[in-house]
């Protein structure tokens, strides 16, 4: 029986509004773009970065930012200057300066605290992770949270999963775990005996197929929960 729901803080529960920031940048620089575009160029970087360099997007951003802003230029697929358009990203939208909840985040958390699970977040970040966790006003949810730059390992390794266990009491089956990243996040959690769900914004947008347990939004997490009550 599920008795604890663990989130992926990144891309999960809050996301960085870098998407309506290069918009504006763009049409500075005369180009005619749509949102929509945009945030499909970025969504797909960023799996692109997930699927095939694991873990680079954990290190600091100047070291890998440009890089990352030519794979999202070549998924947008129109002709900019992609240096000048790091720079300027960079300059005055730094990437991870600012975080935003999705809009399905606070009414879940909530219906899940009334509901008594134990809730936390296993996540890859840096020291700068409660500061963002208290700026959204999720810190008051979380029973446990247990962030890679504290204690020393991150996702995919067990470990980190392991630490989770033990510090809320729970035993593997009796965990929810729900990521973004299908490697870090899904695979990882499963290894060890965790349910594991990806929460997939964007299936239209995937360029290939999880084979995991799915939902779209947070609101789906309740009918999930329940189905695998049913199953135990």
């Amino acid at each position: 029986m599920i008795k604890g729901i663990f989130f992926d803080l990144g891309l999960t529960l809050v996301y960085t509004p870098i998407a309506e920031d290069t918009v504006k940048i763009l049409r500075e620089m005369g180009h005619d773009i749509e949102l929509e575009p945009v945030k499909k160029a970025y969504y797909l970087a960023d799996q692109y970065f997930f699927t095939y360099y694991p873990g680079i997007m954990n290190r600091q951003i100047d070291s890998f930012f440009p890089w990352y802003m030519d794979v999202f230029a070549r998924f947008l697929g129109v002709d900019i200057h992609v240096p000048a358009l790091t720079v300027e990203v960079m300059h005055r939208f730094p990437p991870r300066s600012r975080w935003v909840l999705y809009e399905d985040v606070m009414e879940t958390v909530t219906a899940l605290k009334s509901q008594g699970y134990i809730l936390g977040i296993i996540s890859n970040w840096d020291n700068t992770a409660r500061s963002v966790l208290d700026t959204v006003g999720l810190t008051d949810y979380m029973d446990h949270i247990i962030i890679s730059a504290e204690v020393g390992c991150q996702k995919p390794l067990m470990s980190i999963f392991e630490i989770a266990l033990y510090r809320s009491g729970l035993k593997a089956e009796q965990m929810l775990f729900v990521g973004d990243n299908y490697t870090d996040d899904i695979v990882a959690a499963s290894k060890i005996g965790i349910h594991a769900v990806l929460i997939n914004r964007y299936p239209e947008w995937n360029r290939e197929k999880f084979n995991c347990p799915q939902i779209r939004s947070l609101k789906e997490l309740s009918g999930h929960v329940a189905k695998l009550i049913q199953i135990a």
